[in-house]
């Protein structure tokens, strides 16, 4: 079965009135609520507090997994296939090019931070690089062993939970009224916009890792490769900040 053949609804009313408010949500509330939080806590005013980095972790597990789980139970309540989800694997040749753009991508970043362990210059070189992320960023990224901790817990949920929502539910409930290809590009796009308190620099590496990941799931099928390229980065990401904070 072709991509298309797999997102393309068979009726045109295939959404229920919890998918409704569920999109709803996704694309027009979770971003004007992101906007308007942004606008409320400035990092002026939240700079100075000892816990602001657990407290942003914690909620952003709370909301990706409660926007997640609402998608499995309805899931299972509307008795749908967790394959149009894109919880399936098939070994072709879309599958193995999947994988090896995720393991090629891991392996990248896995060395990069053995250089920032074994080579100065190296380190130095990243340590300005994170400078260009945003001081929103730069002031979440975690400085104790418990935010580390913390840290890695929120790298697990982003990885699975924003595939779930972003590369899996809104791809496939856009596509039952505009072309995949459109719907991929509107997910693309409420995802960078959810990133967007990251300055430039931050934003480009999330716009080109939405666009990567988006067209992984529509060539494969499948959310598995981009859900373990997703923590991989993330949990190697943090960990190389972990490590540049560590000896700054």
């Amino acid at each position: 079965m072709g991509f298309f053949e797999q997102y393309t609804p068979v009726v045109a009313n295939e959404l229920n009135g919890v998918d409704i408010l569920l999109l709803a949500v996704i694309v027009i509330g979770w971003p004007i609520y992101s906007y308007l939080n942004l606008k409320k806590y400035p990092i002026e005013s939240v700079q100075d507090d000892p816990n602001i980095r657990l407290s942003s972790y914690n909620k952003t597990m709370i909301e990706l997994w409660s926007l997640a789980i609402a998608i499995i139970l309805l899931w299972f309540w509307v008795n749908r296939p967790f394959e149009a989800l894109g919880f399936q694997h098939e070994l072709n040749t879309e599958t193995v090019i999947t994988w090896v753009i995720t393991a090629l991508g891991i392996s990248f970043n896995a060395l990069l931070l053995y250089q920032v362990h074994v080579n100065k210059e190296a380190k130095e070189k990243v340590a300005a690089q994170l400078n260009k992320v945003g001081e929103m960023t730069k002031l979440l990224m975690p400085k104790t062993n418990q935010e580390y901790r913390r840290s890695m817990l929120v790298a697990v949920t982003a990885g699975i939970t924003e595939e779930i929502i972003f590369r899996g539910y809104l791809i496939w409930t856009l596509s039952l009224y505009v072309p995949t290809l459109v719907a991929g590009l509107l997910s693309v796009a409420v995802f960078i916009f959810l990133h967007r308190y990251q300055d430039k620099a931050g934003l480009v590496q999330v716009s080109i890792f939405a666009v990567v990941t988006t067209i992984m799931v529509l060539v494969s099928q499948s959310l598995w490769p981009v859900i373990i390229l997703h923590i991989g980065i993330d949990v190697l990401s943090i960990s190389l900040a972990r490590k540049v904070h560590e000896d700054s």
